[in-house]
């Protein structure tokens, strides 16, 4: 029989419990020869705990015996074998008798080829299995304290808009950028489809790609943005920095409880029915004004206050006569009644990005990522056909962003002459004809019961 002796000692253990490496090896030695066995090697760990298998003569071990190198594996105690009684029935089942190899504790009786060394391993596979539960309800009370302090606990896959860096979440500037535009733009009504294609046309990316629609509905569901850690649906305060405010994340969370994005407002069949749809904002709540026709009238009424939309909480804003809301804009335009700079959503403790500096900066990574590729292909790493469609994949992502940077808002003088003949396309234009001059020089329209906010397209 070939028989391998494994030997393990701590410094501590050996001042302690007065056996040595030498006296172990000694003893397992003259046991095998009182067996007439061959020992076909001593397997050393001096100085290594027991508490884990990731030892050098232990790994030795095991590689021997998935090798069928052996035929009996000796211990002088259990213990020195593992301190886990985990790793001990893993040791023993998995890789000794899963290989054909039998295991022997020569101070202990204990040999898995006898009846009673059969019965120590259904013994040792019960406390195996507390052992288990006992790890299992550290590492969960380990976390909850984490959670508690306000650290992310770590996860296979980082949060877009952070990176993780000395075990915490650090703001990725031109990943944030783009989740703050899409809570901005969705608590302003555009469906998740529409920001998602928006995204990707203009070039951005994340750290897992492009954008899709259950990346973006997924990230609309984590409080983490708004600054918080959670664990098991227990939410708490985290140390990281929000990327976007309480306030934004709620109303998002208002809209993503409905069971579906509906834009039937302002449309019947698809067919618009009104000047102003898809333009209408509440400045309370953040939800769009839709039609809703009475018997004698048309108003323009918040999303929010329908039966339609059967969200969390209420809104108290004022629903307006179609007709008199659409006289008071018309009237905007023909007096030139215009802003000069457009005026944002208010959103509380937003996180401030620099945002032509975040697009400057992920442009010259996208640079270096070109010249990586080329000397990737000079020394021969790259075929030339895979280097031309990556160096393509990114510039068209860089030609999109460079759009983003340089593009410049309209001027009033560009829109002057669709203001100068709004009177005419108002006589004699057809609905849609005065629709698309609207949406030409509106961005949207913001109602706080009496007072309108016209936010314009141009400066």
């Amino acid at each position: 029989m070939i028989v391998g002796l494994y030997v393990r000692v701590s410094t501590m253990e050996q001042a302690t419990e007065g056996y040595s490496i030498a006296e172990q090896t000694d003893r397992l030695t003259q046991y095998a020869q009182s067996f007439g066995w061959n020992v076909y090697k001593v397997y050393t760990d001096a100085g290594y705990s027991g508490s884990s298998t990731d030892r050098p003569a232990m790994q030795a071990l095991i590689g021997d015996c998935k090798a069928h190198k052996l035929d009996k594996v000796i211990v002088y105690k259990l213990d020195r074998l593992s301190r886990s009684q985990l790793d001990t029935l893993y040791l023993i089942e998995n890789v000794f008798l899963a290989n054909g190899i039998d295991f022997s504790s020569m101070t202990e009786n204990f040999d898995t080829a006898t009846p009673f060394g059969k019965a120590m391993i259904g013994i040792l596979a019960v406390f195996a299995q507390l052992e288990r539960e006992q790890i299992k309800e550290r590492m969960i009370t380990g976390k909850i304290g984490k959670v508690k302090q306000g650290k992310y606990l770590k996860a296979r896959m980082t949060p877009i808009g952070y990176d993780y860096i000395d075990d915490q979440l650090v703001i990725n500037p031109f990943e944030a950028l783009q989740v703050q535009e899409i809570f901005d733009r969705f608590i302003g009504g555009e469906s998740i489809n529409q920001i998602a294609a928006s995204l990707n046309a203009k070039g951005f990316v994340n750290k897992y790609g492009t954008w899709k629609t259950i990346t973006i509905r997924r990230l609309m569901g984590r409080k983490l943005y708004a600054g918080y850690v959670s664990l098991g649906g227990r939410t708490f305060k985290g140390n990281h920095d929000a990327i976007v405010s309480e306030e934004t994340w709620e109303k998002a969370q208002q809209r993503l409880t409905a069971n579906k994005e509906r834009w039937h407002d302002h449309t019947r069949d698809g067919v618009a029915t009104s000047y102003l749809g898809g333009m209408l904002y509440c400045a309370r709540c953040g939800r769009k004004y839709h039609k809703r026709q009475s018997s004698h009238n048309a108003y323009y009424v918040c999303d929010t206050i329908t039966k339609n939309h059967p969200v969390t909480g209420t809104c108290d804003n004022k629903r307006w006569r179609m007709e008199m809301l659409d006289n008071i804009v018309f009237e905007q335009i023909k007096t030139l009644k215009i802003r000069q700079k457009k005026e944002e959503l208010p959103v509380n403790d937003k996180l401030s990005i620099d945002e032509d500096s975040a697009l400057k900066t992920q442009l010259e990574t996208m640079q270096k990522q070109i010249d990586r590729l080329l000397d990737l292909y000079s020394i021969g790493n790259i075929p030339k056909d895979e280097l031309q469609k990556k160096i393509d994949e990114i510039n068209d992502r860089k030609a999109a962003l460079e759009t983003a940077l340089n593009n410049e808002k309209q001027t009033f003088a560009d829109v002057e002459p669709l203001i100068l003949s709004f009177d005419d396309v108002l006589e004699k234009g057809t609905l849609s004809e005065i629709r698309t001059v609207l949406h030409e020089l509106i961005d949207r329209i913001e109602i706080d019961g009496d007072d309108l906010t016209i936010v314009w397209n141009f400066m």
